[in-house]
């Protein structure tokens, strides 16, 4: 089986390092997204799985194939990887057909024509390109190109699958049908898949597990619900959802929780497993779609009063800037809300705390399965 095992990588340019100290492993045909912003080191990490960058340390072996072992001056060239690789502009030869394209690897890897025709069919049948093998890539759709892409990186069955922002140049319609399309066709052909993107949403829909990077380090590693329901540092809950950050003292426990007293005299009770001491500084961490707008003021704790700042029509929702006493918070409503001043009520399970030094840093590295 194909797993990936990325361990110790660093990569620097000149002065700058890009890549630091970055290890994961990826289980055999699952599908993990590395996801940051520009500039944190993602695609810089692919290249090195693909050989395209050579890493100053770490090693990478794909099932029981060592791409890199730098302790040992082990570094396979590109050609010898047996990876498939789909590049952000698709990067299709312009003056061969569909069927080409797909053939132009086959042929560099010596397969037999019999069974390079069969496997062109049987992939281009997959992903719905078989009536178009005679025509261009001028002659065919941003979507259509992109699945010749695919079909030519997955023909010469690698044992690693790289995709480098492959949805990036297509529409937002078009776009978010291929994210569905590319997971069922990742799932059904069972390839490792390593997907790079600095999209939320993307990494969250798409993926087994996330890799977050920032300043060239791995931030947190885990399946995407943990990611989201419990990021480990403020950078991670910053940059996926939208998330308000406000800052208070632990006040005394509770029956499964603690309350925190905030700025302005306003307290909440927020539900941790986690051990608090009365006194300590923390930040509360609250998803703006998690927060409800009470204009009754039905509940009787986990009130806090806000007034409205913004308000943003995004077609299936409202979302709305709000102003505290305790900072600013974001809210999402179903329908326009008609007054200037609202109660919030926030469940004591929509929150997460963190210490001064999560809330602050993203140096800590993340443990490693």
């Amino acid at each position: 089986m194909n797993e990936l095992v990325v361990q110790g990588l660093n990569k620097t340019f000149g002065a700058v390092k890009v890549i630091q100290d970055v290890s994961f492993k990826v289980a055999a045909g699952s599908l993990t997204t590395l996801l940051g912003p520009s500039g944190c080191g993602k695609t810089t990490t692919l290249n090195c799985i693909a050989g395209l960058e050579s890493p100053d340390k770490g090693l990478i072996r794909v099932g029981d194939l060592v791409l890199n072992d730098m302790s040992r001056h082990h570094n396979l060239p590109p050609e010898a990887r047996q990876l498939g690789m789909v590049f952000q502009s698709y990067a299709l030869w312009p003056h061969m057909t569909v069927r080409d394209n797909l053939n132009y690897g086959l042929r560099l890897k010596k397969v037999k024509q019999a069974e390079a025709n069969r496997r062109i069919k049987d992939v281009l049948e997959m992903v719905g390109l078989g009536e178009l093998s005679g025509r261009y890539p001028f002659q065919l759709s941003g979507g259509q190109q992109q699945r010749v892409a695919l079909a030519r990186a997955v023909v010469t069955q690698p044992r690693l699958l790289l995709l480098d922002e492959p949805l990036s140049n297509l529409d937002a319609k078009v776009r978010e049908n291929a994210r569905a399309w590319l997971t069922e066709f990742q799932k059904r052909l069972g390839i490792t898949t390593i997907y790079v993107t600095h999209d939320q949403s993307e990494a969250l829909a798409m993926s087994d597990m996330i890799a977050v990077m920032s300043k060239g380090k791995l931030i947190q590693y885990g399946p995407p619900g943990e990611i989201y329901e419990h990021p480990t540092s403020r950078f991670v809950a910053e940059f996926i959802g939208d998330t308000a950050f406000l800052e208070g003292t632990i006040a005394g426990q509770t029956n499964g929780g603690v309350v925190v007293q905030l700025h302005g005299n306003q307290s909440l009770t927020v539900d941790t497993d986690q051990p608090w001491r009365t006194g300590a500084t923390a930040t509360v961490t609250i998803r703006s779609e998690r927060v409800e707008v009470d204009t009754e003021k039905r509940h009787q704790s986990n009130i806090i009063e806000a007034d409205v700042r913004t308000s943003l029509y995004l077609g299936a929702k409202w979302q709305h800037t709000v102003e505290t006493l305790a900072g600013e918070m974001k809210v999402e409503t179903l329908s326009a809300i008609n007054t200037n001043k609202l109660w919030l009520y926030i469940p004591p399970t929509a929150m997460i705390l963190m210490a001064p030094e999560e809330a602050r840093s993203e140096e800590a590295a993340p443990s490693i399965p």
